[in-house]
Parts: C-alpha cells; sequence; structure tokens
C-alpha cells in the first residue's frame, strides 16, 4: 500500500499545531581560521577565535568547552581579543562586528557598542586589543585610535585625553601590562598609560619625530626581565630596557632575511627571544646575538602563536592546538565543519536534492553527504566556478572559459572556443538550464550563449545595463533584469528573440533588484525595496504581499524561494517564511544566529534550511517544519486518527498515548520510515538515534492507529 503522507496529515489536521513555529533547532559547524588572543583564569585558559572561545582544562590539557553565540550567549563570535578584569574576575572580549562583550560571574553575556557618534564617522570599527591600566579602567585598541572606558562611558583617548602626544596615532594593535599595572600600548607609536595621562615611548629621530613607527602592524612583548620588544611593519625591531632604546634595522646586515616578516614573539621557558619570521623561520636572541633557527624544538605547521602555562608549551595554528609534554605532542583540531573549504552556490538537482560546492572541484549533496562529484577532465582538476543539474539530472559545470557536461560522474563534452563559438577571452559568469533543457551561459563582457543540445547559439545582450538571469524552468529562455534610462525592465529572451515583460515597476532604488521564477509554476516573483513581494498571476496581473512587519528596509531582500508551502526569502541579516497568509520572522535577535553576512541560503527537502557566511568557515543548519515531499511509503495504516505524544518537543524519549500492541513506527519529515520499536509492555520510546527534527510517531492503542507530530531536540 502506497500513501502520501503529508495529505493523509493534512487530512486530520494535524499540521496546524506545528504554525507556531518554523524553525525549530539549531546545528551550527565553525572552522576558525586563527587563535587571535588567550587568557589564562582559574583552572582553564580561553582562546579567542573568529569562530568563539575554546575552552582548555588545564589539568589535562585538552579543550572542554566550544563557547558560541548558539552554545554559551556570545554576543559575536568574531573574537580579536580576550582579558580579565583583576578585581572583578569579569571576562571582556573585543569583537570585529559589535563592540566589545562582557562576561558576568553568573555566565550571562552582555554586548557594548562603542560610542554612537564615533560608529557614524568609523564603520566598521575593528577592535583589536584591550586591557587594564593601573587604575582597572578598561582600554580599547581599534582600528581608528584608542578607547578608554570610565563609570561606564566612553573617551575617545586621541581626539578628548591626549591630542599632542597622540597626533601620529590612528590605530592601537596590542596592549601589554608592566609590573607597575600601567599598560604599553603599541599602534602607529608605543604609548604607556601614566595615570590620566600618556607617555610618547618611542626614541626620536634628529628632526624630533617618533623612530619606530609603525604603518599597519606591529607586534609588542614585554618578557620576564621587563625588557619591552617591538616589532615594525618595516622590519625594525626595537629593544627597550627601562632606560635606552636598541634598534635592529637587519638582520646582521644581511638583506636577505627580514624582520619586517615577523608574525608573533614567543619567550621560552629560559628567557631566550623568538620571532617567528613565516617562512624564514625564527629568530632567535639571546645573551645580546641574533641566529636563525629553521624551526622551534617544537614542530607546528603554520604556527600562530606558542606560549607556556605551568611548564606546558602550548601552540596553535589556524584551525588546531598543540600540546607539547615530557610524554609527547597532543593535536586537537579546533571546530566542527566538515568540509575542508566553505560551501558555495548551493543548487538544487532534478529530485529538488540540495547540493553545494564543498572544494575547488567537488560538489557534495547535503541531503547524502556520502554522494559526492568530483569534476575533472582528461588533464586536470577543473575549478567549478559555477555548476547545474540539467533535465536530465546531467551534470554541468563552467571552469574558466569552458563549459564541462557530466553524465553520471563521467565527462562526455566540453565545449569552449576550441571546438564552439564560446569566446576565449573571458571567463564566464553563471550557468542555467530552461524548462527545454537548453543550458545558457552569462559572459562577463562578451553576451550570451545557449546551447540546444546540439550547437551554441550568441545572443547579444539589449545595449543596457544587465543586473541579473534566471531561467525559465517550465518553459524556454531566460527571464534578464537590465537598466535602460534609469529604469528597471524585465526581458524574455530565447532563440526567438527579446521580449519585454509588463511588470511592476517596484523598485524604488535603481540598480538593485530580485526576483525569482517558480521552478513548478513558471510565475514570477519580485521583492522590492519598500517592503513588498509580488507575485505573477495566470491573467497576467500580479499580487503583492506585504513584507513581515518586523523586515528591515534597509536590508533588503537578496533571494526569494519559492516552496509547495508558500515562500521563503533571505537578505544579509534576517530572513523569513510566508504560510497560510502568516509571515515566521527570525533573525540574530530571535536565534543565536552568526553575526556576519548570510552569504547564500539553502532548504533541503527534509527541512534543513543551509545557511553560509560572508568569509568565514562557518554554516548554520536550521531545521524546519518546510519539508518538500512526501515521499511514497508502505507499511503504512489506511486508517489514522490523531494521537498523543509527549513530551514534545522529546530530547531522550517519548510516550505515545494508550500504545498497547504492535510495533510503533517512526516517520522522518520526507515520510519515510526511520526507526521501528515493538512493544514490550513499556510505554516509553527511546528517541536518542534520531537527529533533531520533525518526526511522525505511529502506533496501535484500544486496535485503533495512531499518529502524533513531534519534534527531536538536542538533550
Amino acid at each position: 500500500m502506497r500513501i502520501y503522507i503529508l495529505s493523509l496529515l493534512l487530512g486530520i489536521g494535524l499540521l496546524c499545531t506545528l504554525n507556531a513555529q518554523v524553525v525549530i533547532d539549531q546545528n551550527t559547524y565553525y572552522q576558525p581560521y586563527s587563535v587571535n588572543d588567550w587568557v589564562e583564569f582559574g583552572n582553564e585558559i580561553y582562546l579567542a577565535t573568529d569562530a568563539g572561545i575554546y575552552v582548555i582544562d588545564r589539568a589535562s590539557k585538552t579543550i572542554v568547552d566550544h563557547w558560541t553565540r548558539a552554545t554559551a550567549g556570545l554576543p559575536s563570535n568574531h573574537i580579536e581579543a580576550i582579558a580579565i578584569h583583576p578585581t572583578t574576575e569579569t571576562m571582556y572580549i573585543g569583537t570585529y562586528d559589535i563592540g566589545i562583550g562582557i562576561r558576568t560571574l553568573d555566565g550571562d553575556w552582555e554586548g557594548i557598542p562603542y560610542p554612537e557618534a564615533w560608529l557614524e564617522s568609523y564603520n566598521p570599527s575593528l577592535t583589536y586589543c584591550l586591557g587594564f591600566d593601573q587604575s582597572e579602567r578598561l582600554l580599547v585598541g581599534t582600528n581608528h585610535g584608542l578607547l578608554r572606558m570610565e563609570d561606564n562611558e566612553w573617551t575617545v583617548v586621541d581626539t578628548d585625553i591626549a591630542p599632542e602626544v597622540i597626533a601620529f596615532s590612528h590605530a592601537t594593535w596590542h596592549m601589554e601590562r608592566q609590573a607597575d599595572g600601567e599598560l604599553l600600548l603599541s599602534g602607529n607609536v608605543l604609548l604607556r598609560t601614566q595615570g590620566d595621562e600618556f607617555e610618547l615611548m618611542n626614541p626620536l629621530d634628529s628632526v624630533g619625530n617618533p623612530a619606530l613607527f609603525c604603518y599597519g602592524s606591529s607586534h609588542l612583548r614585554i618578557q620576564e626581565n621587563g625588557d619591552a620588544w617591538l616589532v615594525t611593519d618595516l622590519g625594525e625591531v626595537g629593544r627597550f630596557n627601562g632606560e635606552d632604546w636598541e634598534i635592529w634595522s637587519s638582520f646582521d646586515g644581511s638583506s636577505d632575511i627580514s624582520f619586517h616578516q615577523a608574525e608573533f614573539i614567543y619567550e621560552d621557558e629560559e628567557g631566550v627571544l623568538w620571532l617567528y619570521l613565516n617562512h624564514q623561520g625564527y629568530a632567535h636572541y639571546q645573551d645580546g646575538e641574533w641566529s636563525l633557527e629553521e624551526d622551534l624544538p617544537y614542530d607546528i605547521y603554520d604556527p600562530k602563536g606558542i606560549w607556556q602555562v605551568d611548564g606546558t608549551i602550548f601552540g596553535v595554528s589556524g584551525d588546531s592546538l598543540h600540546v607539547f609534554t615530557d610524554e609527547g605532542v597532543v593535536y586537537e583540531e579546533l571546530g566542527t565543519y566538515p568540509w575542508e573549504y566553505n560551501l558555495f552556490r548551493f543548487k538544487y538537482d532534478l529530485d529538488q536534492q540540495l547540493w553545494a560546492r564543498t572544494d575547488w572541484n567537488t560538489i557534495t549533496n547535503l541531503e547524502n553527504t556520502e554522494e559526492s562529484i568530483d569534476v575533472f577532465t582528461d588533464d586536470e582538476e577543473l575549478y567549478a566556478y559555477d555548476y547545474l543539474f540539467d533535465r536530465n539530472n546531467d551534470l554541468w559545470v563552467s571552469s574558466g572559459a569552458a563549459v564541462h557536461h557530466f553524465q553520471n560522474e563521467e565527462l562526455v563534452a566540453s565545449y569552449s572556443h576550441e571546438n564552439s563559438i564560446l569566446p576565449a577571452q573571458t571567463s564566464f559568469q553563471n550557468i542555467s538550464c530552461d524548462g527545454m533543457n537548453h543550458i545558457w551561459v552569462r559572459t562577463w563582457d562578451e553576451g550570451i550563449y545557449v546551447f540546444d543540445g546540439s550547437e551554441w547559439h550568441y545572443l547579444e545582450e539589449p545595449p543596457t545595463t544587465l543586473l541579473d538571469i534566471r531561467a525559465n524552468e517550465v518553459g524556454p529562455g531566460i527571464y534578464i533584469l537590465v537598466i535602460h534610462q534609469s529604469e528597471i525592465k524585465l526581458h524574455h529572451l530565447t532563440l526567438n528573440g527579446l521580449e519585454e515583460i509588463d511588470f511592476p515597476n517596484i523598485w524604488s532604488n535603481v540598480g538593485f533588484a530580485t526576483y525569482a521564477v517558480d521552478a513548478k509554476t513558471g510565475k514570477l516573483w519580485l521583492a522590492n525595496t519598500d517592503g513588498q513581494l509580488a507575485i505573477q498571476q495566470d491573467d497576467g496581473s500580479w499580487e503583492f504581499i506585504d513584507l513581515p512587519s518586523e523586515w528591515t528596509a534597509e536590508d533588503f531582500v537578496r533571494d526569494i524561494h519559492p516552496h509547495e508551502r508558500g515562500v521563503w526569502i533571505r537578505a544579509m541579516h534576517q530572513f523569513a517564511f510566508y504560510e497560510n497568509g502568516e509571515w515566521y520572522y527570525y533573525n540574530k535577535e530571535i536565534l543565536p544566529l552568526d553575526t556576519d553576512r548570510i552569504y547564500d541560503a539553502g532548504l533541503t527537502s527534509e527541512g534543513s534550511l543551509w545557511l553560509t557566511r560572508n568569509t568565514e568557515r562557518v554554516v548554520e543548519e536550521l531545521i524546519t517544519t518546510w519539508t518538500t515531499g512526501p515521499t511514497n511509503v508502505n507499511e503504512i495504516p489506511e486508517q489514522l486518527q490523531a494521537g498523543r505524544a509527549y513530551p514534545n518537543p522529546a530530547s531522550s524519549f517519548i510516550q505515545p498515548e494508550g500504545w498497547d500492541t504492535d510495533d510503533a513506527l517512526f516517520l522522518n519529515a520526507s515520510g519515510q520510515i526511520v526507526q521501528r520499536q515493538a512493544f514490550d509492555g513499556s510505554t516509553e520510546l527511546s528517541v536518542n538515534a534520531l537527529s533533531p527534527g520533525l518526526y511522525w510517531l505511529i502506533w496501535t492503542a484500544n486496535n485503533d492507529q495512531l499518529i502524533a507530530p513531534f519534534v527531536k531536540v538536542n538533550p
């Protein structure tokens, strides 16, 4: 017996209980690019990264926790600096997007933005470092200068406190606390706090200008003996012993080895100073002499920092922690990101399975991650800039100035200027497939090309500014959006020519537009900047839907995705689902989402909404009730009645009311049986083996077959 589960469930009126929310759970996967700072406190070490905070237990020397917006309520995951207040023991973090964050002893986080007037002049403001002076006031170094907080009020140091001293300084990159509690501040110049004042520490040249001037970066370190080391981005190294400066502008007079590539400073357990000079190795300073070592005793690929705690050496690379003990080296990878590269270009195949590029030449099915396609020719691996699945579910890939056709993962044809009319001096911007299985190629500056199954044709673009193209997935041709004489126009382009579409010009911001083509009906969807969607009707008219009232108009709709449940839309910092006349709106204030811009989004048939971020290796999987399908299945009783199962949501077990005989069946959101449990007298069913998401439970009670929806969440 084959039954459409979704139709059956609609018939018994159960779906209405799920509409209060669309997103029901969240999984986030991170892979940091770098460890930016660290701090020791109590029994733990905290690593500040661009993917949150990693917590290391000092005793076991292992990572025991990972704090993010999703797991710990951080105000941001993009953390550049971290410090502990010397008296209150409050943790402070400096971020790249929201100012600073403060963690109370209760474990709650609060974000504190920079002065509003300052942000109006300098946006974005990137935090580089933070620390506390002798009076325990917070100082924050940013890309636009130095801030000090006192009595919960910000003061801009370079304009309000010491403009004559800091006339040369426009950024502060590093801070180090001296033994007396005062701070050394490394920016364009080196400063030292002196109570409420600031002292310029740079030696002066013959005309009174500061030597050891830094233009774009610097490195600062205070040794155990109190000596201060400053490395400039021009390749100068200075050591200040409290009275005098000693300066080196080259490595033993050799022009082949330069200090300007220094990435960090390390002092070993014997008080020896090391400068990591990237591929050149380590500059080693001891007893007044410099020498060059190719390697430290600690083998770390591409190290970003080395330090020691309790006699144990810790080292970090971009995405890993190395712990050097007497027993050997312990290596731990930071993050849970399952792919080597960022997810790129979500696309759907003929079965509406969601795919993404997970490597330069690898395309992966996100609904079955064991299914991947590596694309290459006889000569080399391909860089898959864009790809699509045609109406036969064949894969097409654009790479450079060529288009490649694959069947069953085997290359069957390649097209370029060598065997077709495709141009040679340009790369292809994107490719698409219409309902006639014609392959359309948009070039950067040489028009549009189309392959009709046997030969290529050249179609010149209109003499206007081309904004975007979308394939007509149920008929011939593509829709092209252009600007003509300051007006946005929409055209339908086929092999037979160009036809202008009569549509409401609903865009108030010329130069930005969003539209989509419904893959099932061929209808057009448009979004404007004034808070509306427009949907093409069968008679050529347009229906309008207001965006949710919470929608931030300045954050334009970037994608429109018609769906059998309604439509979902996304912008750079917000997204929403529209179903049965209602909007369900989400942003980082409602969900613990990453604060970086959303780069792309895709929804699987099983209801997982994948969000990728601008450049970071972070991807969020939001479990939603929006499934596609359902799949036809067997073994489902013909007559089903609404039942009740609790608790709902369920994390470890669920109890169907009245279950007294026969097997209980678990169905996923697509209607597939994923788990079966025989009746053994107990009324509790384990759900530990289920992944988070929406499920249906079918069981027998008093000879009636009952069904109930429930949501599985993580414990």
